[in-house]
């Protein structure tokens, strides 16, 4: 999983794994739950390390094959690569 962060002016570009601990199927929905860990790049005081778990949710349109209104939540910490900055997280896009 690879994309960017923005806090403040600092744009930083962001790396890292997801790991699926469980799925839930209900017909027209579904939902995945997981831990993830995301490495912004170095670029000094204000970068540093996202760790946390996620939930996904989606519906599935059978007719078109297609994930229809997906979302997204990240609820974690991240700490600053040097160790003097910690922060409570919680990501998602909506």
């Amino acid at each position: 999983m690879s994309g960017y962060s923005l806090v403040d002016t600092n744009y930083a570009k962001f790396e890292g794994k997801i790991t699926i601990s469980k799925y839930k199927d209900a017909k027209k929905q579904g939902t995945i739950f997981g831990e993830y860990e995301l490495a912004e790049e170095n670029k000094g005081k204000h970068s540093g390390l996202f760790k946390g778990k996620f939930v996904y949710n989606f519906k599935w349109n059978r007719k078109t094959e297609k994930v229809e209104e997906q979302y997204i939540e990240l609820t974690g910490d991240w700490k600053s690569y040097d160790g003097t900055l910690e922060f409570k997280t919680h990501l998602k896009n909506q």
